[in-house]
This record gives C-alpha cells, structure tokens and sequence, in this order.
C-alpha cells in the first residue's frame, strides 16, 4: 500500500546564506514535508513504517552541522539524507522557508519546493 507521512514546519537551524552576513549565525529554516511511502498499513509495528519522530531529530542534528550559500544544495543534502534514512520513501515533497530573512526584510519569509521521486 501507498501512503504519505507529513511533517508541518519542523524548525531546522542552518548557517545559510549568499552573503557573509548572513553566514554569521544560523537561520531559522523551516521544513514543511510529505514524504510517500510503501509499507504494510495494516501493522501497528514502528518497525514497519517511518518513525517521523526519528528522522526530524536526525534532520534537526545535520541540518544544524552543516553550511550553505544557498537552499537549493541544502534541499538536495536534506532529500540524500531523508533517503538514506528510509529506504522506502518513493517520493519527497518538500518547502523551505526561511524564516524572516535578513535580505528580503519585508517579508515573513522565502523559499523553494522541492519534488524528489524514485527511479
């Protein structure tokens, strides 16, 4: 069976940014997910689905490990790491915002999506 786990606005911290300013100190990112998936829906086992608990602490530890200029690298370092997690996702729907960017200050935030499928 088929069927999609979601993570609403998981707070990831992550140096990011073009600019060395914004470099200085981790932003706030915040990670919006749905993640498709292949497992036996009639068990009540963890072990036979995606622990979403599991892997936001995983995303929240490499994300704050990390540095980037820009989000793009960063979606696709996430995607690797979500996949290495859990080798049955099929499918990634992601959007990153960050969270009151210090370059575009009228703005609650800015961001990208992302769709990442198995072959």
């Amino acid at each position: 069976m088929n069927y999609t786990l979601f993570v609403r606005q998981l707070m990831l911290w992550v140096t990011i940014g073009l600019y060395e300013e914004e470099r200085q100190a981790p932003q706030k990112i915040l990670c919006d997910l749905s993640l498709d998936l292949v497992a036996d829906q009639a068990s009540d086992r963890i072990e036979d689905t995606l622990n979403y608990a599991e892997l936001s602490d995983h995303l929240v530890a490499v994300a704050a490990a990390t540095q980037y200029k820009l989000l793009e690298p960063f979606a696709a370092f996430l995607i690797e790491e979500m996949v290495r997690f859990h080798p049955n996702i099929q499918g990634i729907q992601m959007c990153l915002t960050k969270a009151n960017p210090m370059v575009l200050p009228q703005a609650s935030g800015c961001g990208l999506k992302i769709t990442w499928q198995a072959d």
